[in-house]
């Protein structure tokens, strides 16, 4: 499991879009996708800030995760059961979700559920 997070923390540094988007799951590109989380994510200070507006999953990618996945760290995986675990690192004493991983077809994707 490290392993693939380790691949994932090296694919998102390097800003590889069409890596990342190999380890994504449907669900999780039409959650992130849905209108209201769109205008959810737009509405954070930083790109209102910035003046960046999210419309694709490539803006999302490049102004979302690769500026918060840029120094991370795993300190813990939590595993809901053999095909779901949840991927934490703490920031301070606070937990803070990194990725939850879905193991589809023997190959683990970032998922939601």
């Amino acid at each position: 499991m490290e392993t693939v997070i380790a691949e994932l923390n090296r694919i998102i540094l390097a800003g590889d879009y069409q890596g990342w988007l190999q380890h994504l799951t449907p669900a999780f590109v039409d959650q992130v996708m849905a209108p209201r989380n769109i205008e959810a994510i737009n509405q954070q200070p930083v790109l209102k800030r910035n003046r960046i507006v999210i419309r694709t999953l490539a803006d999302y990618f490049m102004y979302v995760v690769v500026p918060s996945r840029a120094n991370v760290h795993l300190d813990e995986l939590d595993f809901a059961d053999s095909h779901r675990v949840k991927a934490i690192m703490y920031v301070g004493d606070r937990p803070v979700l990194l990725y939850q991983l879905e193991k589809i077809r023997e190959k683990w994707k970032i998922s939601t559920w």
